[in-house]
């Protein structure tokens, strides 16, 4: 290669004993080789390693929605894991099963519990479902149609939870073994979410089968750690 660009410039050239620097790589092929081979093995058992680790945390993520192409199978099986953190189970919407008239206290029930799964980790409340797990279905509502329905808990959760939260909530109806049953679920929340009722506001959490409604002094504590 010319080393300068000038009339009187001058090359220089370099010659590497190519055959010499592989001949020492073969000369060594068998510790070449034995390195290889241990560092595939180790990446290998640190991969199987990882996966073992991680599958079985992934196995024990908590059910957070309902798969629409098999829902019957996936309300059943939550149902027979019964209550838990992410799970409510509620016979009706709106209706007192023991006196058969519409009253506030039952639908305060399970919109407590859509305010404690939104302030902890989510979960899903079914509506239509004794907590023994028997189907009871939404018949004892007497709503006139699906859209009544769908219209009753759309007027509910932004009258007690606030319209800006129904992005974290879904609900849908399905037909289950003759029974029409509720899917309410609920997302985590990134901000705190408070349960309005009578000019009072509510803060809960789930623990465990159960809703926590915390004093003011709680909630502000939970609320500095969990948003």
């Amino acid at each position: 290669m010319p080393i300068s660009s000038g009339p009187d410039s001058a090359w220089i050239g370099v010659a590497l004993p190519v055959s010499e620097t592989f001949g020492i790589l073969q000369s060594r092929w068998q510790i070449v080789a034995v390195t290889a081979l241990t560092i595939i093995a180790m990446a290998v058992g640190l991969v199987l390693l990882l996966v073992r680790k991680y599958s079985r945390r992934l196995r024990d993520l908590p059910k957070l929605s309902i798969d629409r192409t098999s829902y019957a199978q996936d309300i059943l099986d939550l149902i027979r894991t019964g209550e838990d953190m992410h799970l409510e189970l509620k016979s009706t919407m709106r209706t007192n099963l023991h006196t058969g008239k519409p009253g506030k206290e039952i639908e305060l029930a399970w919109l407590k519990g859509a305010a404690a799964f939104l302030n902890t980790e989510g979960g899903i409340l079914l509506l239509g479902v004794a907590d023994d797990g028997a189907l009871v279905g939404l018949e004892a509502d007497n709503f006139e149609n699906d859209d009544k329905c769908r219209l009753h808990f759309k007027n509910l959760l932004n009258q007690h939870l606030g319209a800006e939260n129904a992005r974290l909530v879904r609900f849908d109806l399905y037909e289950l073994e003759g029974k029409r049953i509720g899917a309410v679920e609920c997302e985590r929340s990134d901000a705190p979410v408070y349960l309005r009722s009578k000019n009072e506001e509510a803060f809960l959490i789930r623990s465990g089968p159960s809703n926590i409604e915390l004093s003011v002094s709680r909630a502000v504590k939970y609320i500095r750690g969990r948003f």
